[in-house]
């Protein structure tokens, strides 16, 4: 996650068995927006699933971190993906 050329991956991780998350974001993007952005994702996430709405939970927090990062690293003609977007399921 910290290979990113402007490090501003976040990792969205869900252990659904266990009841437990983390939305982690990279120095770059954390210094763009700080513990009070990570604080309100982790609150939206926590009521949908709460609410028993995981899907909600999930769509509301990529939307949420997808338009933050946008603001912050808008496209680049030379942007590349450095990091695989396959979810996982291990």
């Amino acid at each position: 996650m910290h290979r990113t050329r402007h490090r501003n991956a976040v990792l969205l991780f869900l252990a659904v068995a266990d009841r437990k998350f983390a939305v982690v974001g990279d120095d770059g993007i954390h210094a763009q927006v700080g513990h009070g952005f990570w604080d309100s994702v982790r609150d939206v996430l926590q009521r949908d699933l709460r609410g028993g709405r995981l899907r909600d939970g999930i769509v509301d927090a990529v939307s949420e971190i997808g338009r933050v990062l946008g603001r912050h690293f808008p496209d680049r003609p030379d942007d590349r993906n450095d990091l695989s977007d396959s979810v996982s399921s291990a």
